[in-house]
C-alpha cells in the first residue's frame, strides 16, 4: 500500500504545479463576475494622462473599451491593444502600448486579464518593458516560482525514477 501512494505522489504534485494563478488568465468557457472599484490611469506618453475611479469590467479590455476608443488587432480569441484615442503603436519611435496590474507588467491578452475587486490597471505608451524600460512608476520583478516549481518537479521525476529502478531491481533479484 505505502509503494502505490508513493508513486502517485509525483503525479498529485504534477497537476498541483499545473494550475493556473488565481485572477490571471480566462478559460473558455468559465464565467466571471464583473470586478467593482477598479480605478484606470492612460499614460499617452507624451507626458499626458488621463484617470478614471470606481470603473467595474470583467477584464482589462473591458475596462478601457468602457471609457474610451480602443483600436484592437485580434490573434484568435487574443487581443492585442493598437492604439488608444487615436494614438497608435510606433515600430519607429519603438513605442508600444502596455498594461500594467496592480503595478505588475501583465503577461497575458488583455482580454484574458480577469480583474479583481479594487484592481488598479495603467495602459502606458512607452519604450517596451520587454526590452527592459519598465514604467517610471514601476519595477519588474522576476517570478521564481516557474524555476522552483520546475527544480521540485524534477527532483521528483528523479525520485519516482529511483523507486522503480529499486523495484525492478528487486523483481529482477528475485526471480
Amino acid at each position: 500500500m505505502k509503494r502505490r501512494s508513493l508513486s502517485i505522489l509525483p503525479i498529485l504534485i504534477g497537476i498541483c504545479l499545473t494550475l493556473p494563478a488565481p485572477g490571471t488568465a480566462v478559460l473558455e468557457g468559465t464565467n466571471h463576475l464583473s470586478a467593482d472599484g477598479i480605478s484606470l490611469t492612460i499614460d499617452f506618453g507624451n507626458e499626458t494622462s488621463m484617470s478614471f475611479l470606481d470603473l467595474n469590467a470583467t477584464d482589462v479590455l473591458e475596462l478601457i473599451q468602457s471609457v474610451t476608443a480602443v483600436d484592437v488587432l485580434w490573434y484568435g480569441d487574443l487581443a492585442y491593444v493598437t492604439g488608444i484615442e487615436g494614438i497608435s503603436n510606433s515600430a519607429s519611435e519603438g513605442k508600444w502600448w502596455q498594461y500594467w496590474v496592480n503595478d505588475e507588467l501583465a503577461s497575458v491578452a488583455a482580454n484574458k486579464f480577469l480583474l479583481q475587486d479594487g484592481d488598479s490597471v495603467l495602459w502606458s505608451r512607452q519604450d517596451s518593458a520587454v526590452g527592459g524600460n519598465a514604467s517610471p512608476d514601476v519595477t519588474m520583478q522576476t517570478d521564481t516560482s516557474l524555476v522552483a516549481g520546475s527544480a521540485i518537479v524534477a527532483v521528483v521525476g528523479l525520485l519516482f525514477l529511483g523507486i522503480l529502478y529499486v523495484k525492478g531491481s528487486r523483481s529482477v533479484m528475485a526471480n
